[in-house]
């Protein structure tokens, strides 16, 4: 192994030992509160929501990599993500870094890849935010002071979305 994965091995483990040391107490309750049959469908759910996501990743990155590779730089930008102060701000370029060195792909296209795959998203998020609208003034009746501004926020929302799509063949 290389001394920096050792060094960031041995980091990791302390943090983790460290906060169960502070809050062992408040994890061992938790962990006998916790129902197992709950617990079990939850991780799996988990797992295939990662998986999904790194094929997702996979379809961007015009080099045929395995998805045996692809996970762990998964795993370590998400780690990443959630030590970063904003969301996804430490750890897509930590996968675009990843990426150089595992797989030699230029960091430019890594973090291309990475944005493109996060722009995805960004689709799905509108249809959910387009079609929740509807639903929302169907199921409860809004005052005007909330759905108006819900209304605006869809139409900003999905206005900016369709944009970025319209101009998309201008970098082409």
């Amino acid at each position: 192994m290389r001394k920096e994965a050792i060094i960031s091995m041995l980091f990791g483990t302390g943090i983790i030992f460290a906060i169960f040391y502070a809050f062992w107490k408040e994890f061992v309750l938790a962990i006998n509160r916790m129902n197992i049959f709950y617990m079990l469908p939850i991780i799996l759910i988990y797992i295939l929501w990662t998986v999904l996501w790194a094929l997702r990743w996979k379809i961007f990155i015009k080099e045929y990599a395995k998805l045996s590779k692809i996970l762990p730089i998964l795993f370590a930008g998400m780690a990443a993500n959630n030590f970063t102060p904003f969301a996804r701000l430490g750890g897509e370029p930590l996968r675009a870094l990843l990426l150089k060195i595992k797989m030699r792909i230029p960091f430019s296209k890594g973090l291309a890849s990475t944005l493109s795959e996060l722009f995805s998203e960004f689709f799905s998020q509108i249809f959910i935010v387009v079609l929740s609208f509807p639903i929302m003034l169907a199921l409860f009746s809004l005052p005007g002071w909330i759905a108006l501004p819900y209304l605006l926020f869809v139409l900003i929302y999905a206005s900016i979305g369709f944009a970025i799509f319209a101009l998309s063949d201008e970098f082409k």
